[in-house]
Formats: structure tokens, C-alpha cells, sequence
């Protein structure tokens, strides 16, 4: 029979391990997630912008800094090389298949676990809040379909004909808005000198994007501006063949309307 010294040494020994390890994670939940009077810095930073960078498609990310934990102590140094490690590779993830070469932006990270330091289950990164440098004022004017900030923009001398990294215009982002505002946006856009027949890196004219959405109102403001429908995309196909593919026959319609304009084929 065991005397109690080897008890102490044997499988109990273990057990105070695995208790004082429950406690101290029960505690860390506990920190992290409940509010606290005293404001003490905590780790879960729900929804904080916690890393600033810079992408070129040529090299890769030129800035990556981690805004997290500021301070120079070896823990504070430790949590910041652990969080890059983590976030690097996910914002990467997500710029690669863009066709952005340029772009810039915050990332945040949630919590879903109570321990910050296994990385693989307890980091989860949003990198929504990239932007493209190239984009200007009056293109998230037209995106958001803001007819009141799109004509004091105008007003001011907006360029209505610069283009974003990807050759977009402002009319490119007037479609993303839809509807009443689209049209509303694209008119005013055009009434201003935005150019109907340019095309974005892709190949794709402001016709043929319209012609797939389905905006009916926007392509006729696209033809009556001069828009050409026989200009073809890279892969061959017209704004009458991307209507018809897209489910949308009364676009193509408009677009091979007889009277006095050119047929599409």
C-alpha cells in the first residue's frame, strides 16, 4: 500500500496541476470578458483597429504594423509578433486575388476563445476595411448612390473621368448602387462628361456592366450618351450577349431597339 508521500508524487500531483491550470483559464475568462471599474487593459480587443499596412502587388505587403499592445516589454513585443504572424497571412489571403496592385487599410481581429495564444482557434480576422488608394471622393459618392454628395462633388471639379487602378470610373461605380439612385447618379455623371464607351482593365464596358445587372434605366442613359453595343470583351461577348446569358431579355431588347441604332450582334 502507498504511503501518502508517494501519493503526492503519483497521479494527485497531476490533478493540482490540471486545477490550478482550470483556474487560472476560468480567471482569464473572466478578464476578458466581464467589465471591470478600474479600465484595466485587457487582451480581448472586439472590433479595434489593431494593424495598418500597405500592399503592392509587386512586393507584397511595403508596411505592416501592428497597433495592438503598444509598448516595448518582452510580453507587450511577444503578443505583437504572435498577432503578425496570425494576421499577415489572412490579409494576404484576402489581396491576392484582388486585382488591386495598390492598397491600404486596417484589419481587426475578434476573439473567439479565451486564450489569445492558440492562434489557430483564437484569432479571427475581418479584412473588410481595405481600401484602394486610387479610388477618389466622388467614386464613393457614386458607389453609396449619394446624389447630394455626387452633384456638390461635381460642383467642386470632380474629375468624372478618372479612373481607379483598375481603369473604373466613377460611372463603373454608379452601377453598384442600383436602382432609382444608379440612374439618378449615372445622369448626373454624364450630364457632367463622364465618357459612355470606356472600358475597366477587364475588358468590360459601362454597357455591358450594366447589361448584366439588369439596370435597364442605366443602359438607356448609356445609349442615348452614345455608348457603342458592338464593342466586344476579351472573351468575345457584347452587352446584348451578356443580357441574354444574365437572364435579362428586355436589356437586350433596348439594346437591339431598331429605331435608329445600331444593331448589336
Amino acid at each position: 500500500m502507498k504511503n501518502s508521500s508517494e501519493r503526492k508524487n503519483g497521479p494527485f500531483r497531476y490533478r493540482n496541476l490540471f486545477l490550478v491550470a482550470l483556474f487560472l483559464g476560468v480567471a482569464h475568462w473572466i478578464y476578458l470578458t466581464w467589465d471591470n471599474p478600474w479600465r484595466v487593459p485587457r487582451y480581448g480587443l472586439l472590433t479595434k483597429k489593431v494593424v495598418r499596412f500597405e500592399w503592392d502587388r509587386d512586393h507584397g505587403f511595403t508596411k505592416f504594423d501592428v497597433k495592438a499592445y503598444p509598448g516595448d516589454w518582452f510580453v507587450e513585443r511577444l503578443l505583437r509578433g504572435l498577432l503578425s504572424v496570425q494576421l499577415r497571412p489572412r490579409v494576404a489571403v484576402y489581396l491576392k486575388p484582388s486585382k488591386w496592385k495598390e492598397a491600404e487599410g486596417d484589419t481587426v481581429f475578434t476573439m473567439v476563445s479565451f486564450c489569445p495564444l492558440v492562434l489557430s482557434d483564437s484569432l479571427g480576422t475581418d479584412a473588410s476595411e481595405v481600401r484602394d488608394p486610387t479610388k477618389t471622393p466622388l467614386m464613393h459618392a457614386a458607389e453609396s448612390g449619394d446624389i447630394e454628395l455626387t452633384r456638390n462633388l461635381i460642383n467642386s471639379g470632380a474629375d468624372v473621368n478618372a479612373t481607379d487602378q483598375n481603369g473604373k470610373t466613377a460611372l463603373f461605380y454608379a452601377l453598384k448602387s442600383s436602382g432609382e439612385a444608379a440612374r439618378e447618379v449615372t445622369q448626373l455623371l454624364l450630364a457632367a462628361g463622364a465618357k459612355a464607351n470606356v472600358a475597366d482593365r477587364d475588358g468590360y464596358t459601362l454597357l455591358m456592366r450594366a447589361a448584366t445587372n439588369g439596370e435597364i434605366g442605366v443602359v438607356r442613359l448609356l445609349l442615348k450618351a452614345g455608348a457603342n453595343p458592338n464593342i466586344k470583351n476579351p472573351v468575345g461577348d457584347t452587352a446584348v450577349s451578356l443580357a441574354n446569358r444574365e437572364g435579362h431579355p428586355d436589356v437586350a431588347a433596348l439594346i437591339n431597339d431598331p429605331s435608329g441604332r445600331p444593331k448589336a450582334f
